[in-house]
């Protein structure tokens, strides 16, 4: 039996497109009830590795 199957290739988004897209749709649910994201201070101290957008987005988020 043969199986149908979708030939359309997946949309692959990198690891940076995706976390920018979910601190950009977090912040509009966070803003509006007053929560934050942790300051800067604690990802360099957990040595988190993040790529300039990504900071970029973080250091404009409300601390």
């Amino acid at each position: 039996m043969r199986k149908n199957r979708l030939r359309l290739p997946l949309k692959r988004a990198s690891t940076e497109q995706v976390m920018n897209r979910y601190l950009q749709e977090m912040r509009g649910y966070m803003e509006p009830v007053g929560l934050k994201f942790p300051p800067m201070a604690l990802f360099e101290a957990e040595k988190v590795e993040l790529l300039p957008s990504t900071r970029d987005i973080l250091l404009s988020l409300p601390s």
